[in-house]
Order: structure tokens, then C-alpha cells, then sequence
């Protein structure tokens, strides 16, 4: 807590660096980071571009991105690199964050859909580009190295590199509001939604992704295995990025009222 060091009590996001450092996101008390003794804070007035912090990624560079209220910041080290509009990000208020094989950055905005920079500028992907949701809370790249985002009532946008395809309730996933998400060690995506978890089989992905193309409704619920409070989900409504794999397989979620675990 504060009293241990900790910048500021309501923390969002966490990050563990390739050091073993572990740093916190807090909402109003900018980023600490923790070496095993010692807390430190960066705040705006180390030139962090927000107090609020949404999401982190370190890439392949060791720079450690914070997605935040008011933009992106990178920090290398020693100082912080703020991105907003102004350089070209689509939206100031970046809710999830991650860098793919080429070392592309991509982030997922409140409403200007995604953005990714590939170290000298950056590219939207907007509903003028085709997006069904500009609202994006959560992002994870699978084995095969597609992108998925959980958007803010549009579903499930799976990114190939070249094209987006969308999955939402009609295709069989829980809720269209995601808002976290994982690849498990099965190399099944997990998705918290508004209304409980839906777990997508990637192995059954290619029959189902024809299904779907071809319209045909033959089976294509069972693309999504959802687990409810009938199911003994009971904390429903699922929270940003507050999902987590230990290495024994066990899924744990954080919900709006508690913390839900899934034992594979």
C-alpha cells in the first residue's frame, strides 16, 4: 500500500521488466516501480504524460511503454518520450498495449480505435477503416501471430496482418463488451466479458472461420465455451486487463466484485 511505498492505492495495470523489476500503474499516483527493496515513483513531474496509467509493455529494446490518460509515454531508462494526437496516436486515453515479432507497438484506445507505431509513425485503424467498435480494452497476440482485441460492444476483432474478422454473440461468444484476454498454455483465448468468461479452442478456429464466411450457422456456437454464474462464475462482470495465467494452468480473473479462478 502507500504506507509500504507504493505511490498510490488504486492500481491498474502491472508489468514485470526482463530485470525482475515489477512496476505498477496507478489511477492518479503515475507508475512504481519495485526491485525487490525499494519503491519508485514517476509521476508527471518526471515526465510521465499522465498520473493515470491504463496498461505497460516493455519491448524488445527494453523501453517500457505506459498507456495513459493523456497519451503514450516510453521511458528508456533515464527519461520519458510522450506521444500523443499530436504525433499521430488516434486517441489520448490508451486502455491496453503490446509489441508484435516485427516490434511493431500497438495500442487500443477509448474511441479512436487502435493504434500501431512501428518506430517512426503510426497507423489507425479506426471505424472509417472498418473497425465495428473505436472503443478498445484489451489485446493479446495468439501462437499463429494473429492480433485479438476485446472492444467496448463490438466483440472480438481477430487481426491476420492483413484483415480483420469480427466475432461477436451471434458467432457464439458470451457478450459483445470484452474487456480482458489471454492465451492460455492450451493455446485456448480466454475472454472476460460483461457477462462472464468465453474460452475460444484456436484448434477448432480454421472450420469455424469457414462457417462463418460461408454463413452457415451449423455449429458455430461451439467456437466459444462460456462459463456464467450457472457455471459458478459468479463475478460476472469481468475488469480491464485483470486476467492472469499461473504455471500450473489455473486462469484467474478479476471481476467487478471479487476474484474469480478457473481450474483446468
Amino acid at each position: 500500500t502507500e504506507k509500504e511505498g507504493l505511490s498510490n492505492n488504486s492500481v491498474f495495470c502491472s508489468l514485470e521488466d526482463k530485470n525482475g523489476n515489477i512496476w505498477f500503474g496507478t489511477i492518479g499516483g503515475g507508475v512504481t516501480k519495485y526491485d525487490g527493496k525499494y519503491f519508485t515513483h514517476f509521476t508527471e513531474k518526471e515526465g510521465l504524460s499522465n498520473n493515470s496509467v491504463l496498461c505497460s509493455v516493455e519491448d524488445k529494446h527494453g523501453n517500457i511503454w505506459f498507456g495513459t490518460g493523456s497519451g503514450v509515454s516510453k521511458y528508456n531508462g533515464k527519461s520519458f518520450t510522450n506521444y500523443t494526437e499530436k504525433e499521430g496516436l488516434s486517441n489520448n486515453v490508451v486502455y491496453c498495449s503490446l509489441e508484435d515479432k516485427q516490434g511493431n507497438l500497438w495500442f487500443g484506445t477509448e474511441a479512436g480505435g487502435i493504434s500501431k507505431y512501428d518506430g517512426k509513425g503510426f497507423t489507425q485503424f479506426t471505424e472509417k477503416e472498418g473497425l465495428p467498435n473505436n472503443f478498445v480494452c484489451c489485446s493479446v497476440i495468439d501462437k499463429y501471430e494473429n492480433i485479438w482485441f476485446g472492444t467496448n460492444g463490438g466483440g472480438v476483432l481477430k487481426y491476420d496482418g492483413k484483415n480483420f474478422t469480427q466475432f461477436t454473440e451471434k458467432e457464439g461468444l458470451g457478450n459483445n463488451y470484452v474487456y480482458s484476454c489471454l492465451e492460455d498454455k492450451y493455446v485456448d483465448l480466454w475472454f472476460g466479458t460483461r457477462f462472464g468468461l468465453s474460452k475460444l479452442t484456436l484448434s477448432n478456429l480454421n472450420e469455424s472461420l469457414k462457417e462463418v464466411k460461408t454463413k452457415s450457422s451449423k455449429n458455430t456456437s461451439v467456437l466459444f465455451k462460456n462459463y456464467s454464474y450457472d457455471d459458478g462464475f459468479w463475478g460476472i462482470g469481468c475488469t480491464i486487463n485483470s486476467i492472469c495465467e499461473t504455471k500450473d494452468g489455473t486462469i484467474w480473473t478479476g471481476t467487478n466484485d471479487r476474484l474469480s479462478v478457473y481450474h483446468s
